[in-house]
C-alpha cells in the first residue's frame, strides 16, 4: 500500500474519531483547523466518506456528522461482543450437557468464523481456534445461516465460490444445497456428517436477535461416530441453547 494511501486512511480515521466526539456538527474549515489538515484534503476525505455513508451532511448548516453507514458497523461490532457474552453460559451448559466442544460462529462474506468456544471435557474432543474460518456449504453453522438467507443470496454467495467440496460428502451443487437448506429451516438444526472433516460430526442450531433474524449458530461439534447415538438428544440440546440465547438477546 502506497504511503499516500495510508496517510488517507489514518486522516480519515481521526475525522471519523473527531466527528464521534463533537456533541454537533463540525464543518470542514473548523476540522482543518482542529487537526492541522488542508480544508482541500479534510473536504476530499468527507466526500469519500460521504459517498460510503459513513458521515451526512447537513446542507443548511453546511456541518457534518456521523452517517448510518458509521452507525451500521459499530452497532454490528457491539452486537458481536454482546452475543458472545450473552452466549458463553448458554454454550458451557450445552458443552457440559453433551461433553462436547461448543462452537459460537457467524456469516463473515463468503465464509463463517468462530467467534467463541467451550471446548468438550471427554477424553477426545475436536478442537479450532477462534476465529477460524470454515466453509458455509459443509458445517453445522455454515449450514444454518446459509438457510435463514433469501435464495437469490446464497445463489450469489455459490457464484462466487463459497461453496467448496472438502470431503467427498459435502454438498456443492445448488440443487443438493437447495434441498438441505429447506430441511434444516423445517426441523430447526443444520447436520455436518463429517462434510468439512472426516472425523467430525456437528450439529447447529440459529440463534435469533431481536429482530428475529439470524446473526448467529451454536453448534455441538464430535469426534465421528458420535453424532448418530446422540442426535436426537443433542439436535434438541443445541435448539434449546440456541432459543436461550436468542430470548437473552431480546428475541
Amino acid at each position: 500500500m502506497k504511503t499516500t494511501t495510508i496517510l488517507a486512511v489514518q486522516r480519515a480515521i481521526v475525522i471519523l474519531r473527531h466527528l464521534s466526539e463533537a456533541s454537533s456538527g463540525v464543518g470542514v474549515r473548523e476540522l482543518a483547523q482542529r487537526l492541522g489538515y488542508s480544508p482541500s484534503v479534510v473536504q476530499k476525505i468527507l466526500n469519500t466518506l460521504k459517498v460510503y455513508e459513513f458521515v451526512r451532511k447537513d446542507e443548511a448548516a453546511g456541518t457534518y456528522h456521523l452517517g448510518s453507514g458509521a452507525l451500521a458497523l459499530g452497532l454490528a461490532a457491539l452486537s458481536k461482543l454482546e452475543l458472545r457474552a450473552v452466549a458463553r453460559p448458554h454454550m458451557e451448559t450445552l458443552s457440559k450437557a453433551s461433553g462436547e466442544t461448543v462452537f459460537l460462529g457467524v456469516l463473515d462474506r463468503l465464509r463463517t468464523i468462530y467467534v467463541d468456544k467451550v471446548t468438550g471435557t471427554g477424553e477426545m474432543w475436536i478442537d479450532a481456534p477462534l476465529g477460524a474460518e470454515r466453509p458455509l456449504n459443509c458445517t453445522a453453522i455454515g449450514k444454518v445461516l446459509l438457510a435463514s438467507l433469501p435464495e437469490k443470496e446464497w445463489k450469489a454467495l455459490a457464484a462466487q465460490g463459497a461453496f467448496v467440496r472438502c470431503t467427498p460428502r459435502a454438498l456443492v451443487a445448488v440443487e443438493q444445497l437447495a434441498v438441505e437448506l429447506r430441511r434444516v429451516r423445517e426441523q430447526g438444526y443444520a447436520l455436518d456428517r463429517a462434510e468439512f472433516l472426516p472425523i467430525a460430526e456437528c450439529v447447529g442450531a440459529p440463534i435469533y436477535d431481536c429482530d428475529g433474524r439470524v446473526i448467529a449458530a451454536v453448534a455441538i461439534t464430535a469426534p465421528k461416530g458420535r453424532l448418530d447415538q446422540h442426535l436426537e438428544e443433542w439436535a434438541e440440546l443445541a435448539k434449546h441453547a440456541a432459543g436461550a440465547i436468542s430470548t437473552d438477546l431480546g428475541q
